[in-house]
């Protein structure tokens, strides 16, 4: 299916996350009903860093992206498949607690095949922690899926999971940086949380 590029045939249902620079919300595609993934990006503050579409069964890519003019800002409007089942930080959230090693395992070799192949590409994915992997059980079997929205060419990651060099500021962002996140996401995945974090600061967002 062609998902259309035209904001009017999206009913945005359930706001799932809000930042700084973009809106995430659970949507409906008026076309054939289908559940998506409404993520709207201000492009009047930040650049939108969704890559071109990259097939491999690991990797989430959008299903359509497209821009919107509103209100003298304008926005990206990247559509996304939604996974039932969600991400591993749900996941996290709702034992509260860690995986078994086993799981970890599991999930870190299906992650490291799609940064293999975003690096192939020429990509920093830059945004490797729970909430951007999702567990697809729609799917046989289950499969594991890095989301593709998060890439970029240079960036710095989220605080807690940043590689500590990239916190000077001469420091050189590239795809090194994946292979630290692919350490703090495996810790955090066994023991429920990133390895410094006060898990009660506001800040901390999964």
């Amino acid at each position: 299916m062609n998902y259309p590029v035209d904001k009017s045939y999206y009913n945005l249902n359930e706001e799932l996350s809000s930042k700084k620079d973009a809106k995430t919300f659970k949507a409906t595609c008026s076309i054939d009903s289908s559940e998506v993934v409404v993520k709207i990006i201000n492009l009047t503050t930040t650049l939108d860093k969704t890559p071109m579409k990259i097939p491999h069964p690991q990797i989430l890519n959008h299903l359509t992206k497209f821009a919107v003019q509103e209100e003298g800002a304008l926005y990206s409007y990247v559509v996304m498949p939604f996974i039932r089942e969600g991400s591993v930080a749900k996941e996290l959230t709702s034992i509260n607690g860690g995986l078994n090693e086993t799981c970890v395992a599991i999930i870190i070799k299906e992650v490291i095949k799609a940064v293999e192949v975003l690096h192939t590409q020429g990509y920093h994915h830059g945004g490797i922690k729970p909430g951007n992997v999702f567990l697809d059980i729609e799917t046989k079997p289950c499969s594991v899926k890095l989301s593709s929205s998060f890439c970029r060419k240079i960036t710095r990651s989220t605080e807690y999971w940043q590689a500590l060099e990239t916190f000077l500021p001469s420091a050189t962002i590239d795809q090194g940086e994946d292979i630290w996140l692919l350490g703090i996401i495996a810790l955090e995945m066994v023991y429920g949380y990133p390895p410094v974090v006060n898990c009660k600061d506001p800040s901390f967002d999964r």
